[in-house]
């Protein structure tokens, strides 16, 4: 038994959390929302759909990737889904001009979708191997950096003069053709539609090439290495292989609580610029440009509820989560001042974040870490169909109610009464006949 490699393992730590930077910046999705709607013409169902393929196929890409790292090993894995996130985002501003929405749903949906899938999984399964003692507070290292990456990139991004002048047209526009007060299909911009181009090239290479120096430094303990603080834990540990994990009642309710809270959270957020000028009346570049100071937040929850869940509880944690989260989405809709909407959004992401950041620690305490990979893959699954219905369901509603935040209240209601979930939820009783640790 060999006491633990302190420097090597920060150094895991570090790795992964600059992967995540890398695959957060998904979440600065609704940056691109009004220009894609008024540079080509397309409705708001049309483009929210891309971010819901792309979200649909990260919990594809999750399950795959959660296997091959079981097998393969999370370096390989790793690179393979930077690298993928990366050229998607590149290949969209290469050919979406000439191949207009199937192109987008293409590159950004499916092939980013899937290496952001394979890529979020390896960190997190990786580092829970390195710090037994501190699961909840490494995986929130780990997923503070996912919330990190949209903080830095919508920085970047707004401050562009190209992009942000681009965005407060297709902001106007979008505004008017709503209000009934413009009647042209599309706006004409060839400028700004160069900038949106570039918005995602140039990116996706910087996503590439930081992606693939982190990854190549991933790699799990040797079966050696032991803490001391969690070497008793460790030794009464079972782990469950999926399809051992799959016959339990207590992976359902870890699925129906990651589902709710990425339904809820991702009907949001694929939106939240447009909905942030809906309810304040301010322009594009300064509801992008808050939100972008915002998202740190976003990166915040996964670290500090995960944190709290090792002292506070687990179950305790998330049903906290679940009726602050719901307050907050309630009354967000009654706002309109930029310091209250951004006060609501600001609790609003801190406890949608605090799902993910407790979830890979809970999925260990319950089925062990031997088959992580594959097992956090499959509870994932959940995020994959929320991700399909939440956006769509803002999307449809915007394009037949002219509104975005009509479903804020109905998303409200859902997360206060699922917060008894996660009180009902029950660690699994009887382990597997069969243990293979890593």
């Amino acid at each position: 038994m060999t006491q633990p490699r302190v420097p090597e393992r920060w150094i895991v730590l570090l790795a992964g959390v600059g992967i995540m930077m890398c695959i957060g910046t998904a979440y600065s999705w609704s940056l691109y929302t009004r220009p894609l709607m008024a540079l080509f013409g397309w409705s708001n169902i049309q483009v929210s759909s891309a971010f819901a393929v792309m979200v649909f196929f990260i919990g594809v890409g999750a399950i795959g990737g959660g296997y091959l790292q079981d097998h393969f090993g999370p370096r390989n894995v790793g690179l393979i889904g930077v690298v993928m996130w990366g050229l998607g985002n590149a290949l969209v501003g290469v050919g979406i001009t000439r191949f207009g929405l199937p192109w987008l749903y293409a590159c950004y949906g499916l092939i980013a979708g899937l290496g952001a899938g394979m890529a979020y999984l390896v960190p997190g399964a990786t580092v829970t191997k390195w710090f037994p003692e501190e699961r909840g507070l490494a995986n929130g290292i780990i997923l503070f950096g996912y919330g990190t990456g949209s903080i830095i990139f919508n920085g970047v991004l707004t401050g562009l003069p190209a992009f942000a002048r681009m965005a407060d047209r297709a902001n106007s526009f979008i505004a008017g053709q709503l209000g009934g007060t413009i009647t042209a299909a599309r706006l004409v911009d060839p400028q700004g539609l160069d900038a949106l181009r570039g918005a995602f090239v140039w990116p996706g290479i910087v996503f590439i090439i930081v992606g693939v120096v982190c990854s190549l430094v991933l790699h799990i303990p040797p079966r050696t290495f032991s803490v001391p603080k969690a070497a008793e834990k460790l030794a009464h540990e079972a782990s469950f292989r999926p399809t051992e994990m799959l016959k339990t009642r207590s992976f359902y309710w870890l699925w129906t609580i990651f589902l709710v809270d990425a339904f809820a959270g991702l009907a949001i957020l694929s939106n939240v610029v447009p909905i942030y000028s809906e309810l304040t009346g301010a322009n594009a570049t300064v509801a992008g440009s808050v939100y972008g100071w915002l998202s740190i937040f976003n990166g915040l929850g996964r670290l500090v509820w995960a944190w709290i869940s090792d002292f506070l509880g687990r179950s305790g944690s998330l049903a906290i989560i679940f009726l602050l989260e719901g307050a907050s989405i309630a009354l967000l809709g009654q706002l309109h001042s930029q310091l209250s909407v951004s006060l609501a959004l600001t609790v609003m992401l801190l406890t949608f974040a605090g799902v993910f950041g407790i979830m890979p620690a809970m999925m260990a305490d319950y089925f062990g870490t031997a088959y992580l990979g594959e097992n956090y893959g499959l509870v994932i699954s959940a995020v994959c169909v929320a991700g399909l219905l939440g956006p769509t369901l803002v999307g449809l509603l915007e394009d037949v109610s002219h509104t975005l935040s009509g479903a804020l209240l109905p998303i409200a209601i859902l997360l206060i009464v699922s917060s008894a979930i996660p009180i009902v939820a029950r660690k699994p009783a009887r382990p597997p006949a069969t243990v293979s640790p890593n």
